[in-house]
């Protein structure tokens, strides 16, 4: 009811979705804090129906055999009560108890969770041997996140130039219900961040993953205000193969994605074909196959240009292949890099350079934001941001002195929509 009513609050016209997949209510699991069952939602789903609080779209697949979640959102007597509410929705908070280090693994399509126990909580199971025990770090990453989601609670976080608190992501065609499009809310209920490590093991993967400012663009980030002050992105440039250049013991070229020439088929643009580059050697990253690898990013670039996010032709495999030899013609040293299921190693790498980045700044009572990759902070601390990553990179992957790169933040204008909720979460920080 209370995620019912905070959707309703962003947005009245915004419907709630609401899955049907047993394996997002595992049973007894570390993952189901309430916990609940899919048979008691629904059921409680049908009562409110049956009483005309809500209405329901059912869930279902689609014409492009995609899965639609059911949604639900409020009618009249339910939006009656709901505008009686005499408390401030930040009130509202998740579960203590909510698990924030997922493991989980691939089977098939779908990513399923996997189940783990906890040091102390193998100890004396008979049954502990059937399952994943996880070592003595997972525990202190939990309470290390406990503090930085407490610290991410208690900071107002941002878009000033948003009048209205979402933004448009992509076009959509399913059902008659809802939005015609896609919107990510920016909301001081999208903060909260977790861990999630892939292939049922503690060494693959570990990224931070949560907060609206991962999936928003540069330019949108470049107007987050962290406590209404300004704030400064530092990104590491080129990450993951300068990660591959530090395990050869190299330092690698200034822009690895810069082929030295452009290609016929970009004719002239050199930024699109450097963002080619950059985007098809990451994913042969993660790829087992250059077959794999070219379809990937075949189907990412069809998905942009159905988004109207770029125009043009998708790249044939056969342009696919000339980008790929020119890379390696210019990265000799990382050719065993690609096509060779890399990608989820440097991702646990990578994690572990953020963890003691974000540590070093939630133990200063500062808030941070992570992208992986790159970081955001107030701009007062953007020396002290700098120095932070060039010790964790050192400390971590072994090389020193890091390509950092500064963000380009376009100027923006503060609006009376963000002036507003700016007031709301003092008054909300003042009455707690």
């Amino acid at each position: 009811m209370l995620d019912l009513y905070l959707c309703w609050l962003e947005d009245p016209e915004q419907c709630l979705a609401v899955s049907h997949e047993r394996s997002n209510y595992p049973a007894k699991s570390r993952y189901n804090a309430l916990p609940i069952t899919p048979s008691v939602l629904f059921e409680l789903i049908a009562v409110m129906k049956g009483r005309r609080l809500v209405e329901v779209l059912k869930g279902h697949i689609n014409e492009k055999n995609e899965r639609v979640a059911t949604r639900v959102w409020p009618l009249d007597p339910l939006i009656k009560h709901f505008e009686k509410a005499n408390f401030y929705d930040m009130q509202i908070g998740e579960l203590e108890s909510r698990e924030t280090i997922i493991l989980r693994k691939d089977v098939g399509t779908k990513k399923v969770l996997v189940p783990y126990l906890d040091p102390a909580e193998a100890k004396g199971r008979e049954d502990s041997e059937k399952v994943i025990r996880a070592n003595w770090k997972i525990p202190y990453m939990r309470e290390r996140l406990r503090a930085y989601n407490e610290l991410l609670r208690e900071s107002f976080i941002d878009v000033a130039s948003l009048e209205r608190p979402y933004v448009r992501t992509r076009a959509k065609d399913q059902d008659s219900r809802g939005p015609k499009t896609l919107y990510q809310r920016i909301s001081q209920h999208n903060k909260s961040v977790r861990r999630i490590f892939n292939r049922a093991s503690f060494e693959h993967g570990g990224r931070f993953y949560g907060g609206f400012w991962q999936k928003i663009g540069a330019e949108l980030r470049s107007a987050i205000r962290i406590n209404d002050q300004p704030t400064v992105e530092l990104d590491y440039s080129a990450h993951h193969i300068r990660v591959a250049y530090a395990q050869q013991g190299l330092i690698g070229p200034g822009d690895p994605y810069d082929l030295g020439e452009v290609l016929p088929e970009y004719e002239g643009n050199i930024a699109l074909q450097r963002e080619d580059v950059k985007s098809l050697t990451l994913i042969c990253m993660n790829a087992k196959s250059s077959r794999k690898a070219f379809s990937s990013f075949r189907n990412q670039v069809n998905e942009e240009i159905e988004a109207g996010e770029r125009t043009g032709d998708v790249p044939k495999p056969k342009l696919c292949k000339k980008l790929l030899d020119a890379f390696i013609e210019r990265n000799p040293d990382i050719e065993a890099y690609m096509n060779a299921d890399k990608g989820i190693e440097f991702m646990n790498t990578d994690s572990r350079v953020s963890d003691m980045i974000i540590d070093h700044f939630v133990k200063q009572g500062i808030p941070i934001l992570c992208v992986h990759d790159s970081y955001i902070v107030p701009a007062q601390y953007e020396d002290e941001l700098r120095d932070q990553m060039a010790k964790a990179f050192e400390a971590i992957i072994g090389v020193s002195n890091p390509y950092i790169k500064k963000e380009t933040h376009k100027p923006y204008t503060i609006t009376e929509g963000y002036k507003r909720r700016w007031e709301e979460f003092q008054q909300w920080k003042n009455n707690k």
